[in-house]
Formats: C-alpha cells, sequence, structure tokens
C-alpha cells in the first residue's frame, strides 16, 4: 500500500494560534535524505551527532537524516546541569553538534560554546538543510549498525550512554503499537521529550512504523493538549 500522501507529521507553526502544517510521508522521505547527504558530505558512518534541544519538527528529520547517512544520534537531556553535559560529552565525543532550546525556551548555545570542542550549528539549520538537494551517494546501513545513543535517567550515578542498533530501535519502537493493535487509521498525540527512548523510538519510530501520523509537540502543556485532541482527532495518548 502507498503511504506517500499520507501525513506522517504534524507540526505547530504558530504555537500562539495552534496552527498546524502536515508533512506526508513523501516529503518526509525527501526532507530526510537531503538531509543524509548533508551529513554524508561532511562525516564518516559511526561518527556522532549529538542533539541538544527541546523537541522540533527538525530532530525527526535529524533522526531520520542520522539513520540514512550512517552516522549515530545522540540527544541529550535538556534538563541536565552543565557538569551532566561535560560527561555526555567526554564519553560520546561528538562530530558536531546541533542546538536548539531548552524546555523554557532558553537557548543552549551558550552553555555549550565553553564546553563542546566540535562544531555548534542552530537545530533550525535543518530546516535550509534538509530542503537542498545534492548528488552526494548515502552509505549502505546494515540493520547490525550503531544508530542511537541513549542515555539513561542517571538516578543511581552518572548517566549511561546506550549503543542502540537500527534493528533495535526499529523493532522497538514497532512493538509497541503493534501489540496495541494501532495501524496507518491512528493519529498520536504524545509530548514525550525525544531525547528520551519513549519519543525517540516509541512515538517517532512506533506511529510511522505502522504508517500513522504524529502530532510533533515542543513539550507537555496541558491545554494546548486539549485543544489539539480534536483538531487532529488524536485516537493515541501516552501520560504519566
Amino acid at each position: 500500500q502507498c503511504i506517500g500522501d499520507r501525513p506522517a507529521l504534524y507540526h505547530l507553526t504558530d504555537p500562539a494560534s495552534d496552527a498546524l502544517a502536515i508533512i506526508t510521508y513523501r516529503e518526509l522521505l525527501e526532507l530526510s535524505e537531503n538531509c543524509a547527504r548533508w551529513l554524508a558530505a561532511r562525516y564518516e558512518p559511526g561518527e556522532r551527532i549529538a542533539l541538544w534541544s527541546q523537541n522540533a519538527v527538525e530532530s525527526v528529520i535529524l533522526q531520520y537524516g542520522c539513520a540514512l547517512a550512517g552516522t549515530i544520534l545522540t540527544p541529550f537531556n535538556t534538563a541536565w546541569t552543565d557538569p551532566e553535559v561535560e560527561h555526555a560529552l567526554a564519553l560520546t565525543r561528538p562530530a558536531m553538534i546541533f542546538v536548539g532550546v531548552d524546555h523554557a525556551g532558553r537557548s543552549l548555545l551558550n552553555r555549550l560554546s565553553g564546553v563542546a570542542h566540535c562544531p555548534l550549528l542552530p537545530l533550525s539549520d535543518i530546516a535550509r538543510i534538509a530542503r537542498e538537494k545534492t548528488n552526494q551517494s548515502l552509505p549502505q546501513v546494515a540493520q547490525s549498525d550503531p544508530f542511537l545513543i541513549q542515555f539513561t535517567s542517571g538516578t543511581t550515578g552518572k548517566a549511561k550512554g546506550a549503543l542502540l542498533s537500527h534493528r533495535a530501535c526499529l523493532l522497538g519502537g514497532w512493538l509497541r503499537p503493534h501489540c496495541e493493535g494501532a495501524d496507518e487509521n491512528d493519529v498520536w498525540l504524545n509530548a514525550l521529550p525525544f531525547h528520551h527512548i519513549g519519543g525517540s523510538c516509541a512515538v517517532v519510530l512506533g506511529a510511522l512504523g505502522v504508517g500513522g501520523s504524529f502530532v510533533v509537540l515542543e513539550r507537555y502543556d496541558r491545554d494546548q493538549l486539549i485543544r489539539l485532541m480534536p483538531q487532529v482527532r488524536a485516537t493515541r495518548m501516552g501520560g504519566v
């Protein structure tokens, strides 16, 4: 079944008015491939591409771009203190970092500038990068290749970076909707952060793994969530 014209993502273009835009599966593939070609022209498969930001539609495009380029996505928790960020940098040694804002909307760029020893780019640049077409070839990526470094919560010590393969992430994301009976008709409305395994796998890969769609929410906002429910005709949510 062709799902190219089906909505893959809904994202807010104006949070103040809850205005939404749609990205179809065909558009998402093109944007992700363009992002992957940009990465492949600069970084080798296996190099770490870090992401430090609250949720954004650019985060999703970057995640798929890293998958296609064979680079390892390394998301950082926006609630980390400076020592925790330094710990993560020392563990993962990223080749570059895309930087956005924290949960309060404050830029994280200044906090990274003094401790990161690699190029830093605003996450918003992904919007431009994903529109640029090049002839850069993409590598062959195996199921067993590493895809994601997901940090643990660090409740009993320093957070550990768990290295997950493409196969582990895809199956982990697919199992939840499969067991719950979700399909291509479902719309997921869930504000889980993408720096958490629940966001990066259960939501991003889970909804798209069954051909459904999901709404990219920057952060949890109760009132916004309630307003968006009827607008997107949400069928699936998640919460604590």
